[in-house]
Order: C-alpha cells, then structure tokens, then sequence
C-alpha cells in the first residue's frame, strides 16, 4: 500500500515506470493471495500466480510505452490548450482595459528589452569565448614595441606564434567619397595566427613586413560591401590610404572583428632593420600570442618575465633598469580585449535587472488598483439592491 501512495505525493508529473510496477505487483499479490486461501503455501501461490499471469517483463514493457504515450500526447494537449485559454483570457483584457493593457506590455517590455539588449552583450564578450579557433589559447603579451615582438617571437618556447598589432586612424579615399575608418598595422602573421580564413584572397605573407614590400592590404566585409558594392574582382585593385596606394590581396568574413568591430583595413606594418633605433623605439604596440599544447597561463608569463629582463640588456639605445619585466604580464586575450569594460557590463547587467523588477512591481501595482477600483465599483452597485 505505502507504494501506491507515490502517486499522490508528486510535483514534478507522472512516474510511469513506478505506476506500472505497481499495478503489476498489486495484481500478483491479489491472484497469490486468491491461490494462498486455496491451499497453497505462500511460495508456491506466488509461483502459480506469475506463471498464471504470463511474462512479466513483457507485459510491463508494454504497458510503460503505451503510459508513456498517452502522457505525452496528454501533455501536448494541455500545453495547447493552456495557451489557448491564455490567449483568449489576453485578448479579453484587452478589449475590456486596452488603455490598461497598452500600458502594462509597454512597462514589461521596457524591462525586458533593455535586459534582453545588455545581456547579449554580456553575452557575447564575458560568457562565450572569442568567435575564433582554439580561442582559449589566445592571449596577449606585455610589450609596446617591435623589438620586445620581434624578441618575444624568436625566443619564447611557450607560443606556438607571436603576433602583434597596433590600432589606429587612416583616411581612405579612391572611387568612393573620402572618409576617415579605423585600421590596424599588423605583422604578416596576425591574421592566420587567429584562425580565421578571408573570404576572398588571402591574408598577408612573411615578406611584406618588410620595407618596401607592405603596400597591400585586406578589406573588413563591411568597407567591401559600402565602398566596393561587394565587387568579388576587388582583389589586384587599389585602395588609397592616407595618400598612398595599397593593393587589395583579401577581404575577411563578415563576422570577423579584431581587435575590435571598429577596425575597417589591417595593413602589414613595415618593420625597420634591427640594429636601427626606430627598431628599438617604435611604439604603441600590441603582441598577440598563441599557447603551445599543454602550456599555462602562468608558465608563460615566467617565461615572459625571464625573456623581458634579457631583452632590457641587449637594448643598445636606453638601460630600463634591474626591474624591467619582472611586470611582465601574460593575460588571456578576451580579457584583455576587454578591459575594464568587464566591472561595467555586469554593473549595467545588474542595473536592467532592477528596472525589469521595478516594471513587474509596477505592473502589479497597477493590476491591484485595477481590482481594488472594480470591487469598490461593484460594491456601490449591489448597496442600492440590498436596501431595497
């Protein structure tokens, strides 16, 4: 008996399985019992009744499919059928209160779009990864100058490649009106370092780095499309930066951004000859990296503290000190592409989530006054009738 009463204690819906298990055992209890009075000790009554009975695995498989069954398709019903009746309950509130009713969806959806909005900003640059191969494995290296990228990149054993970047502001012009776009100087391997593919041509090779060889340049799929109407025969054609020719080699993916969406053209950045001091002192640079299997975070920052001290000594042009790298920072590269930008998303998450309570308080507040005006209605026009 204790397990029938299963049934009557559930929150969470049926339990098929344990219903037909307990039909069964009740029907064989009731059929050992009925051989019991006739004789037959408890054992053999028991026997005699599943033998009676047939295959019980048989039967009990089948009765779960059919249970089963008619639940789900009884679950779909009621879904439909509460929708339904949900609608109509809507549609008659509407046509009874529109004034009311405008005003509570607007409140709700005031709530719930600004939550919808920054959550799938929140979204997309604190919980999901970055839209790129293996993006766990990216992550940015302190540096600012072509001789730590270029120092880094030749002795670091923790990264499978070293990139580096530095964004900035060129005026464009040509067939199309002149405007100004955000761009991004890069070393030839930055864009293959990141994984993605172009969608046309192809991205920059090793020798066009160098002085002389860096005047081409790959197009984001938003220039191509707004100043080359998405022409396919744009590759071999020139684009004016800044005054100077640049022949188009790639376009990328229009999902693709880096460092940012801003960013409109990625150009080769033309790297001076090593022994020069323009080598050692240019500036504004950002290094890319990507981790060798098995390597850490932390593990490559040791590294990178231990190559920063070496590279300060071999600096012909200035001596940084004793000090210098033992601030060394490795840093995963959605966190630092991301910056200080992460505090405010989740303090602005937080803020939408209280205005979506403030409109649910409101709009029960307004239901409350709605009810309290009509029973005090309903009130005044009974009084008249139980005077009579």
């Amino acid at each position: 008996m204790s397990s029938g009463w299963r049934r009557y204690l559930r929150f969470f819906g049926p339990d098929v399985p344990g219903d037909v298990d307990d039909e069964l055992s009740f029907h064989l209890d009731m059929r050992a019992r009925d051989y019991a009075e006739r004789g037959l000790d408890p054992s053999a009554a028991r026997h005699a009744a599943e033998e009676r009975f047939g295959d019980v695995g048989r039967i009990s498989a089948a009765l779960r499919a059919h249970d089963e069954h008619l639940v789900r398709t009884h679950n779909r019903r009621a879904v439909v059928d509460d929708l339904r009746q949900d609608l109509l309950y809507a549609l008659r509130s509407l046509r009874r209160a529109p004034a009311f009713s405008i005003v509570a969806v607007l409140t709700l959806a005031l709530g719930t779009g600004a939550n919808t909005a920054v959550f799938s900003v929140v979204d997309a640059l604190l919980l999901r990864g970055l839209p790129y191969p293996r993006s766990a494995e990216l992550v940015s290296v302190s540096g600012t100058t072509l001789a730590e990228f270029t120092r880094i990149r030749a002795l670091a054993t923790s990264f499978s490649d070293v990139a580096s970047y530095r964004a900035s502001s060129v005026g464009v012009s040509g067939d199309a009106e002149p405007e100004r776009v955000d761009a991004a100087s890069v070393s030839a391997n930055l864009l293959s370092l990141i994984g993605v593919k172009p969608e046309l041509g192809r991205t920059f090779v090793a020798d066009e780095n160098t002085q002389g060889r860096a005047n081409v340049a790959v197009l984001s799929h938003g220039i191509w499309m707004r100043r080359f109407a998405g022409n396919r025969e744009i590759l071999g054609k020139a684009v004016i930066i800044e005054g100077t020719p640049y022949t188009i080699v790639g376009v990328m993916p229009v999902d693709f951004a880096f460092p940012d969406r801003g960013v409109q053209i990625w150009t080769p950045v033309e790297t001076p000859p090593a022994g020069s001091g323009a080598f050692w002192g240019s500036g504004g640079y950002r290094i890319v990296a990507r981790l060798r299997d098995g390597v850490t975070i932390a593990r490559a920052q040791q590294e990178a503290r231990t190559l920063y001290a070496r590279i300060g000594r071999e600096n012909p042009i200035w001596n940084p000190g004793p000090k210098y790298g033992t601030d060394a920072k490795v840093a995963a590269l959605q966190q630092t592409l991301v910056g200080s930008a992460r505090t405010m998303l989740w303090l602005l998450l937080g803020v939408v989530a209280i205005v979506l309570l403030i409109a649910c308080a409101n709009v029960a507040n307004l239901l409350l006054v709605r009810d309290s005006n009509g029973t005090r209605r309903r009130s005044r026009t009974l009084a008249p009738s139980a005077a009579h």
